[in-house]
């Protein structure tokens, strides 16, 4: 399955933009247009990305960052639905959450856009890198 993941477009991360707003959603949408995915996932922090933007993506998922060591709070994630296993070490930010539908991109085709290049984005790809997922970053459509 090829996969486009749109990491962070979204309104808060604007001022790390690389375009205008309108400059950039308009040449994603262009190259999505151009390109043939069998799934477009649109991850966003707090819900709101683009309008436009996201009318081409098939799924909207959840991507947050500041999770805590599980060894430094056993309890929150003793009380919480997330397994430690599943909080890496990273390089953005310090650890990231393996998300199920991360886990779920095993044996497809993952192309990579939006950003932040040293933040989330490379959170993203420890993660994909620790489940022994390949992917390709689109470096024209990366901001931050």
């Amino acid at each position: 399955m090829k996969v486009l993941i749109v990491h962070h477009v979204e309104p808060m991360w604007e001022s790390l933009f690389d375009l205008t707003p309108e400059e950039y959603v308009d040449q994603i949408i262009n190259y999505i247009d151009d390109h043939a995915y069998d799934k477009i996932i649109m991850t966003t922090m707090e819900g709101d990305g683009y309008e436009e933007l996201g009318y081409k993506c098939d799924t909207h998922e959840e991507w947050s960052y500041g999770w805590e060591d599980p060894e430094e709070y056993p309890q929150w994630y003793n009380d919480s639905s997330i397994d430690p296993a599943d909080i890496i070490p990273a390089n953005g930010h310090e650890f990231t959450y393996l998300y199920p539908w991360i886990k779920n991109l095993k044996g497809s085709k993952i192309d990579l856009i939006g950003g932040a290049w040293s933040a989330c984005l490379e959170d993203l790809t420890n993660a994909l890198d620790h489940l022994n997922i390949e992917y390709n970053m689109i470096v024209k459509l990366i901001y931050g």
